[in-house]
C-alpha cells in the first residue's frame, strides 16, 4: 500500500500553464483541477503515493514549482500532509497563494451550543 498524502497546489493562470504541460506530459493526473472566476486555479491530489525525488511525476512537479519565478508573476502556494500529524509540507513564492490547513467544522452547523 505504502505511505499517502493529500496534495493541494494553489496558482495563478502563469504558474497553471506551466504546471499543465507538466500535468499532462507525466503519469500525475490530479483528482481534480478547480478554477476560479480571477484565473486562480487549485490542483488537487487525495491520498497519492508522494515521494520526492523517488517517483518522477512527484519530482517533475516539485521542480517546476521551484522554477516558477515571482518576477515573471508565476505565483503558488503548496501544501502536502501526510499521514503523520507531524508530516507537513509547505512552500509558496508569493504570500497570497501561502497554504495553510483548516478544520471543517461545517457537520457541526446544526449542533446545540452547550457553553
Amino acid at each position: 500500500m505504502g505511505y499517502r498524502s493529500d496534495v493541494c497546489i494553489k496558482c495563478n493562470e502563469k504558474a497553471y500553464q506551466k504546471l499543465e504541460k507538466v500535468i499532462l506530459s507525466n503519469d500525475c493526473t490530479p483528482d481534480e483541477i478547480k478554477r476560479k472566476n480571477n484565473g486562480d486555479y487549485c490542483i488537487i491530489y487525495d491520498w497519492v503515493k508522494w515521494y520526492s525525488p523517488e517517483l518522477e511525476y512527484c519530482k517533475n512537479i516539485e521542480d517546476t514549482l521551484e522554477a516558477l519565478d515571482e518576477e515573471k508573476e508565476e505565483f503558488f502556494g503548496f501544501l502536502r500532509k501526510g499521514e503523520d500529524n507531524e508530516d507537513i509540507e509547505e512552500k509558496w513564492n508569493n504570500f497570497e497563494y501561502s497554504p495553510y490547513l483548516v478544520i471543517d467544522v461545517s457537520d457541526f452547523e446544526d449542533a446545540k451550543r452547550i457553553c
